[in-house]
């Protein structure tokens, strides 16, 4: 059993230790370059959207702005309700 508790305990010093950090910016890198650099050649359109001043916008679907607020909203209500329920577990 200690030898299974060692094993564990070393896969995660590995995945959430010191070693955590250069992977991130290591995987980050990759995803910057395989993608062409993409956050950066649409971040002026990212805030268009968001503001309202998409040329690309259907006034018959969902607007893009509307889309985010949604997604949004579903994330951190679901994050409070678990939030809440783990605090109370534990405290």
């Amino acid at each position: 059993m200690s030898f299974l508790n060692s094993v564990f305990e070393l896969i995660n010093d590995l995945t959430w230790g010191w070693s955590l950090i250069p992977f991130l910016v290591i995987f980050g890198v990759f995803f910057t370059i395989s993608s062409r650099f993409v956050q950066f050649r649409y971040f002026k359109r990212m805030f268009g959207v968001l503001f309202g001043k998409d040329e690309y916008a259907d006034s018959t679907k969902i607007s893009p702005r509307q889309a985010l607020f949604v997604s949004i909203g579903g994330r951190v209500g679901g994050g409070n309700i678990a939030g809440v329920a783990v605090a109370i577990t534990i405290g």
